[in-house]
């Protein structure tokens, strides 16, 4: 009888102590589980300045449109305190520049924000991206354009 009265008060006591205890969510959690918008902007950052970006793939509405190698080899470097620097490597055109720029991050309805201002003739106004996913290896951007009416998804996956 001693046992049964002992085993129970140590089963009300761990059930008490489990009952008090909250999980805490961390930003590897937040991570794997996609939820972007729970990171905080400091570590968004730190992924973004971690090194330099490429292209790995983009889609137009879902569909994965072929690039040109001289697109693929072209290196976007975020740097701490907000400045970006591009670089197209092979160009494409022989107009085209290396040029820098300055990045930022927003919070929007559960929506994390990349805008990006640069400073080449062509890119002066800031253009705002939607960050779906990052993490030590991989971002996924996503411009919405809308022309005429309809609106364009345009999906980038950076890798390093």
């Amino acid at each position: 009888m001693k046992f049964a009265l002992s085993f129970k008060l140590f089963v009300f006591s761990f059930l008490f102590i489990l009952s008090g205890c909250e999980t805490e969510i961390t930003e590897t959690d937040n991570l794997a589980q996609g939820n972007i918008a729970a990171l905080s902007t400091e570590s968004i950052s730190n992924f973004l300045t971690s090194g330099s970006w490429k292209i790995k793939h983009f889609k137009i509405n879902g569909e994965i449109a072929e690039l040109d190698e001289c697109v693929l080899d072209d290196l976007i470097t975020f740097n701490v305190g907000g400045s970006f620097d591009y670089d197209p490597k092979v160009k494409c055109q022989d107009d085209e520049e290396n040029f820098t720029g300055y990045w930022g991050i927003a919070k929007k309805a559960n929506k994390v924000m990349l805008n990006l201002t640069g400073t080449a003739s062509d890119t002066n106004e800031m253009t705002e991206y939607e960050l779906k996913s990052i993490n030590q290896k991989e971002a996924i951007v996503v411009e919405y354009i809308t022309q005429r009416g309809q609106t364009f998804i345009f999906e980038t996956t950076y890798g390093k």
